[in-house]
């Protein structure tokens, strides 16, 4: 029995003879501060600071909770059972340890057994093989002032970034359609659609921005001269950048290309990739530009500036990230869309299709798709490792907006009490997921896919990130960015197939204009633009079959039978190629 208590003490006193107080009245005082908090942000739910209020008082509540229940089970068990609690503690500790032990066991088997495997198969699982060569700076386009402009403000010559930045140097190569407007972009054709770029919305637009001072002139009843007109005013709002885009064009003589980036960084997804926003604008700026310049007549200029787009494109193509060669796409297809438009108005010289084409002809997303599978196991097992070594996520998290602010201390405090065997599970799902899941999706032999191979990977994968655990967590939520970036899609392997295919597209394309030239009319098969014009047809690589193609008169209808694997016949695709390949209809290269 304890004694009663004596009135006459002190709160003090009564502190130093029962030092528990100090924890339970703060967490009683927590508890009820929370409560009241709850109470109040419930009462006003449409609040934006309400959810996160509420989801901040829970957690404080039941941390109260938890101390005050642990004071009392504690001194229980220390007056009533102190050895048998010693005991138990004791036995806790040992079962942890061995629990800890067994799991960083298991994770660095299974990781060096997988390691192991696929080194033996002559894979490489390190950085410093997916690391582009280093390349004299008088021979590297990277390096000419214009295009070091893009990162030199932001990084030094090593790719380290600058603190602060140099805000002294102006980035020339960014260069910008809309920049003194927050207008979108009007007047967008779209080969897809089987649509033309109207620059009158352009020219307004440039009037409007105040970029062209004369006012618009009287509307012609002659469609074509409005044209033309558009087509002087939009050449004129370019005009600013005229010598930068020369200088551009004696930069891309240069024949090698590598950015200075920070590739010994041990956080991969902190090395800055300033340079490939930079490379887009600029593919913007010229695609609008040839288009004018076809407008206007001027095939040569066009040729020249669509030549210069697919030179950008291929600047970053030897960099490990998924993103470069996302980007790689949305430039290539700024001069798909002005060579469709320059065939469709038969523009384009002999002389002119076959450079293109030598140039197209390069472009292998086949191929980029395989090794950036490979680099990009490497870099997520390298981001994972540098998550085990720092305990911290929320970087990660905040870049890519995966988590909330509280779901984000809870992930880090997870992470710093985590088995390292974890960690290295982690890592083992992500790169089975690209090497073994991923890789084999694409026939290089016979360049063929099959969409429900792909289809059963991505349910595959699905699966086994459902429901999260300790061994997959962290593999969903580094995947989380790509899928938000490609429509709830985690596998890449439709977008670097779409990309070849409408490549091989536009190459058959080509040789079917250069055939008519030749010969007055479309052939009645493909196969007559070998060895001439192509040295090979290139093959749907949706299944391995031939890709569809009918002359009608002095028009034809090539196309692929898509993603779905059936022929419709010709029906588009009514999807644009930003978006997630649809899997519905063809993908079709046809004029209005």
């Amino acid at each position: 029995m304890y004694p009663p208590p004596d009135p006459n003490q002190t709160i003090l006193e009564k502190l130093r003879k029962n030092p528990r107080l100090l924890i339970v009245w703060p967490a009683l005082l927590l508890l009820f501060l929370a409560t009241g908090v709850f109470i109040l942000a419930l009462n006003f739910p449409d609040r934006p600071e309400s959810a996160p209020l509420m989801a901040v008082a829970v957690v404080v509540a039941i941390f109260a909770v938890g101390v005050l229940v642990l004071v009392f089970v504690v001194r229980w068990l220390v007056q009533k059972h102190l050895r048998a609690t010693l005991i138990t503690l004791a036995s806790l500790v040992v079962l942890a340890l061995l629990f800890y032990a067994e799991e960083d066991w298991r994770g660095r088997r299974d990781w060096k057994n997988f390691t192991q495997q696929h080194e033996a198969k002559g894979e490489k699982l390190d950085l410093a093989s997916f690391v582009p060569p280093t390349v004299p700076d008088d021979q590297n386009f990277a390096m000419t002032p214009i295009v070091a402009s893009s990162y030199a403000f932001m990084l030094d010559k090593n790719g380290h970034e600058l603190k602060p930045h140099n805000n002294n140097i102006v980035n020339r190569l960014s260069m910008h359609l809309d920049r003194e407007s927050n207008l979108t972009r009007p007047g967008d054709g779209d080969w897809t659609a089987g649509t033309f770029t109207d620059l009158r919305p352009w020219q307004a637009y440039y009037q409007q921005a105040h970029i062209l001072t004369n006012a618009p002139g009287p509307v012609e009843t002659n469609e074509s001269a409005n044209m033309k007109v558009a087509a002087t005013d939009v050449l004129l709002a370019l005009q600013r950048y005229d010598s930068d885009i020369e200088e551009l064009r004696q930069a891309a003589t240069l024949p090698h290309s590598r950015f200075p980036l920070q590739y010994d960084n041990d956080d991969p997804s902190q090395i800055l990739l300033p340079h490939l926003g930079a490379l887009r604008t600029a593919s913007g700026v010229l695609q609008l530009r040839a288009l004018a310049e076809l407008q206007m007549g001027q095939s040569d200029k066009a040729a020249g500036d669509i030549q210069l787009i697919l030179r950008l494109a291929e600047a970053s193509r030897n960099e490990p990230f998924l993103i470069s060669h996302f980007v790689r796409m949305v430039i290539v297809n700024d001069a798909r869309q002005t060579i469709y438009e320059g065939l469709a108005n038969h523009q384009f010289s002999d002389a002119q299709l076959a450079a293109l084409d030598s140039q197209l002809a390069q472009l292998d997303f086949l191929a980029d798709y395989q090794q950036v599978m490979r680099s990009e196991a490497v870099l997520v097992a390298r981001m994972i490792d540098n998550v085990r070594r720092t305990h911290q996520f929320d970087w990660y998290m905040n870049t890519f907006r995966t988590a909330s602010p509280p779901e984000q201390k809870i992930i880090d405090g997870a992470c710093m009490i985590a088995p390292g065997g974890w960690f290295q599970q982690n890592k083992l799902g992500f790169s089975k997921f690209y090497l073994e899941d991923c890789l084999p999706l694409v026939d290089m032999e016979h360049r063929s896919v099959s969409p429900k191979a792909v289809d059963a990977a991505e349910a595959k994968l699905w699966n086994d990130l459902h429901p999260p655990n300790p061994y997959n967590v962290l593999q969903g939520l580094f995947l989380l960015p790509t899928g938000r970036f490609m429509g709830d899609k985690y596998v890449p392997t439709e977008r670097f197939v779409y990309a070849q295919e409408c490549a091989d597209l536009t190459r058959v394309a080509i040789a079917l204009e250069r055939y008519r030239l030749a010969h007055g009319q479309y052939p009645n098969t493909l196969a007559e633009l070998a060895p001439q014009f192509l040295a090979k047809v290139p093959h749907d690589i949706i299944g391995g079959g031939s890709l569809k193609y009918h002359s009608v008169g002095q028009n034809f209808i090539l196309y692929s039978i898509g993603w779905n694997g059936i022929d419709d016949g010709g029906l588009r695709d009514s999807l644009k190629e930003a978006q997630p390949v649809s899997t519905r209809g063809d993908w079709v290269w046809q004029y209005p």
